[in-house]
């Protein structure tokens, strides 16, 4: 294939692609953006480029074909007399990163001659396509940059259009490759109510967040642990994409057991939503071991949480950098960070983002460095035409003020606080069941009395929880508690676990420590902060170690998290805190 053809081949998808875009982030790609798509390649009209390509002496001439294109594309529009040549930008970093490029007519580039047949290039594809964009690249240059770079990867793969055809044959074939590849944007059942999307009634948080969210914006979630912030963020997103504003979703949580659990939900309401054959990715660094252990769990041979889509050499979107273009994911904040910082194909990622719902958890967790780049991908994605959904158990008003809520009055001070970036705020009642008064009581695991006291707090059937702060602390006493608590099951959990026994520990406890768990055997669970934030846990009794009080309340957030009808502790003993 001549390099024409496949500039024109990459023109064409990029074509198609655009059209099959959510209006939300189609509105976002500027005219012109298909020729650009087209002219990314034209550096491969270069000696060094040839060369490389016949295995010959290059001879000292550039043998990157996109720093060239990036030369090439500047030159016309400095020759033409367009503003905004920092479109060619684009065209130097379709590969991932860039390097900047010298004058076009350089001998390194081939010399005038090669320049002139690149820039003849360009005006074949512009009369073809179009002109190229003319307009401030802005925010929308993200959104081109990671357009040209699928195109480029699709048009490229030669299993999809194989050597030796016409260059027209291609183009009637590329819906249907777009089809097979996956790039199809689901349509919503309409007019669902809360019930049922999650089978119980909804409270007065969930109802607050799902009015105010009537709009794209940033909207902020500040409420106790376990009233429901999950399912109050997902009844927010289904307004905001059964309307029309929204298209796609980005559930981020701060680490990969929050994020397997809370996968398991968020493919429940999208199947909902979208029907059982609806998949959703999981993004993180195990994910795929994850997957692979879903896929040979007993409970579902040979089948995945996801479905098909996962299955091995199924899903162009596989490769992590992928993951995101996929319109429903879960996974972890990092994935959405990268985006933010200047790694290969941050770009991509971003575009994969734009124009969904993004819902970041526990946005009070985070250190200054990671909460400064969450202040800057919130201002990309809303750039993006993104929703952005935050959830806090914790928040303060000072940190609140800087992701840009900025609230006057006494509903700064409010709590629950549900609030939007543009001042509109609700303060609903926090609902009955998570209104609860936590007895502290100061113990000393080196004492007698301590082990005696948990002794008789297990044979009464007591389910409890044990956060320590540090790993080795925990395995110390999770030793001390097999040998004196032989009689009932001891189980711990870290992150130091080989992954595969990490994930079949995860499920384990959230089974017997979830919420449909209708028959809780006794047991004692030690762990480390893995189960502070954004995991459904639900203990009789919580053992924790001295924290800082905004890691204290999370962990409070396990101690009768869900109202059942037998607690095997009386009330009085079984809201016990100990330290």
């Amino acid at each position: 294939m001549t390099v024409e053809d496949h500039c024109r081949l990459v023109g064409w998808v990029a074509e198609r692609l655009v059209a099959r875009l959510p209006e939300p982030t189609r509105k976002l790609i500027p005219d012109g953006a298909v020729t650009l798509a087209a002219a990314h390649d034209v550096g491969k009209v270069s000696p060094g480029f040839q060369a490389r390509i016949l295995g010959t002496n290059q001879c000292g001439y550039e043998e990157s074909h996109a720093v060239i294109s990036e030369a090439a594309v500047r030159k016309f529009y400095q020759a033409n007399g367009m503003g905004h040549q920092g479109w060619a930008v684009i065209a130097g970093l379709h590969h991932g990163d860039r390097s900047e490029p010298l004058a076009d007519t350089v001998g390194k580039y081939g010399g005038p001659g090669w320049s002139e047949l690149r820039q003849s290039l360009i005006d074949k594809l512009i009369k073809d396509f179009g002109q190229l964009p003319n307009e401030s690249p802005s925010a929308v240059f993200t959104s081109l940059a990671g357009l040209v770079c699928i195109a480029d990867w699709i048009a490229s793969d030669e299993n999809l259009f194989p050597l030796g055809c016409p260059i027209g044959d291609y183009r009637n074939q590329i819906d249907k490759i777009l089809d097979n590849l996956g790039f199809l944007w689901p349509t919503p059942q309409q007019n669902l109510t809360f019930e049922q999307l999650f089978r119980f009634p909804p409270n007065s948080i969930q109802t607050a967040t799902y009015n105010l969210a009537d709009d794209r914006a940033l909207l902020v979630v500040e409420g106790p642990m376990g009233c429901g912030k999950t399912e109050a963020a997902l009844w927010a997103a289904y307004r905001l994409m059964t309307s029309g504003r929204n298209q796609g979703l980005y559930f981020a949580l701060p680490t990969r057991l929050s994020s397997n659990l809370v996968y398991h939900r968020v493919v429940a309401f999208l199947r909902t939503v979208f029907g059982a054959s609806m998949a959703t990715r999981l993004l993180h660094g195990q994910a795929w071991l994850y997957e692979f252990l879903q896929q040979s769990s007993e409970d579902q041979p040979g089948m995945l949480a996801g479905g098909e889509e996962f299955l091995p050499g199924r899903s162009w979107f596989s490769p992590a950098k992928r993951g995101l273009l996929w319109p429903f994911a879960v996974g972890t904040v990092d994935q959405a960070l990268l985006g933010t910082i200047q790694v290969r194909h941050y770009f991509l990622r971003l575009f994969g983002l734009a124009g969904k719902v993004v819902i970041l958890d526990e946005v009070h967790s985070y250190d200054v460095y990671t909460g400064t780049l969450i202040d800057a991908l919130i201002e990309k994605l809303l750039n993006l035409g993104c929703s952005v959904i935050l959830l806090s158990g914790t928040l303060t008003r000072s940190r609140r003020q800087e992701l840009g809520v900025c609230i006057e009055g006494s509903a700064a001070n409010t709590y629950p606080l549900i609030s939007r970036i543009d001042g509109k705020t609700c303060t609903p009642e926090c609902p009955d069941r998570v209104k609860k008064g936590v007895h502290l009581k100061k113990v000393n695991p080196q004492n007698e009395t301590f082990w005696s006291d948990l002794e008789s707090y297990l044979k009464k059937g007591a389910v409890v929880l044990w956060v320590c702060n540090a790993v080795a602390t925990a395995q110390a006493y999770y030793c001390e508690a097999q040998s004196r608590l032989s009689f009932v099951d001891v189980d711990i959990l870290h992150s130091r676990f080989l992954p595969w026994h990490r994930s079949k520990k995860e499920e384990k406890w959230s089974k017997q420590l979830g919420k449909d768990c209708s028959k809780r055997d006794p047991g004692l669970f030690i762990a480390t902060q893995v189960v502070e934030q954004s995991v459904d846990l639900d203990a009789d009794l919580l053992i924790t170690e001295l924290a800082p009080t905004d890691m204290l309340l999370q962990r409070m957030g396990r101690l009768w998290r869900h109202p059942r009808d037998r607690r095997p502790l009386a009330k009085s003993l079984s809201q016990n805190g100990i330290f």
